[in-house]
């Protein structure tokens, strides 16, 4: 097996519900996707084979989830509706958000940091914050009702079609 980074750990879902997903993810997620009774929606993965699986009636399950993340999914199913998106990034990094907009953080970029900061005490003119991308070195995409931010490193090349 290449580098972390190189695995081939993907999942997609299609339209009418059916799925595909990458052979070399964690053999428990591997073994749930399986299975014919769950219905997975999404599926978000982070470093050292973690990953969270979100199913349609909204049960979750996870496996190898960095530091304190674990207890936060938790919460976020038992006291705020549910999970609704995930982000985990290289270093142990991550956002979660609920259903309910609650979120929880850890070691983002400052500027990401700040914006987060400015939505939870202000409400931000950028609205609610829809999903978090993250990338290597400090590098995300963050998508929020009215406004989109990004940080990039060195060499990155956008284009619009």
């Amino acid at each position: 097996m290449g580098h972390e980074s190189d695995m081939e750990v993907w999942f997609v879902r299609f339209k009418n519900g059916s799925y595909s997903w990458g052979t070399e993810a964690d053999s428990s997620l591997l073994h749930l996707l399986e299975r014919a009774d769950v219905k997975a929606t999404s599926v978000f993965f982070g470093p050292h084979n973690s990953w969270l699986l979100l199913e349609d009636d909204g049960y979750y399950d996870s496996g190898n989830l960095p530091g304190d993340l674990s207890e936060y999914c938790k919460l976020a199913d038992e006291e705020h509706q549910g999970i609704q998106t995930l982000a985990m990034g290289p270093d142990g990094e991550y956002f979660l958000k609920a259903i309910d907009g609650t979120f929880w953080r850890n070691s983002l970029h400052p500027s990401l940091e700040r914006m987060l900061d400015a939505i939870t005490t202000s409400g931000s003119s950028v609205g609610w914050v829809d999903r978090i991308r993250l990338g290597p070195h400090g590098t995300y995409c963050a998508m929020f009702e009215d406004y989109t931010m990004w940080r990039a490193g060195t060499g990155f090349t956008m284009s619009f079609l």
